[in-house]
């Protein structure tokens, strides 16, 4: 089975006009949804990217420990007997 970062390539970022998470290729990953809850807030638009820019790091830091593991596990030498 594939690992979702085999699809989608990291480092993702936020696009604050469409308010989206896109990977490195420009493939959609993530479309950031809250306006409903938050719209009354006084700062809803800073609150809505914020949170689209928090998804985003999340989501480079997942893939960094998730490359970083895979590729450890990969180079690792196994034992002989």
């Amino acid at each position: 089975m594939k690992n979702i970062f085999e699809i989608l390539k990291p480092p993702f970022y936020y696009d604050d006009y469409g308010q989206m998470i896109f990977d490195k290729d420009n493939n959609l990953a993530l479309d950031v949804r809250a306006w409903g809850l938050i719209q009354k807030e006084e700062n809803a638009e800073e609150i809505q990217d914020n949170f689209g820019k928090m998804v985003a790091e999340a989501l480079n830091n997942i893939a960094q420990q998730t490359l970083f593991s895979s590729n450890a596990k990969a180079s690792t030498p196994k034992p002989t007997a």
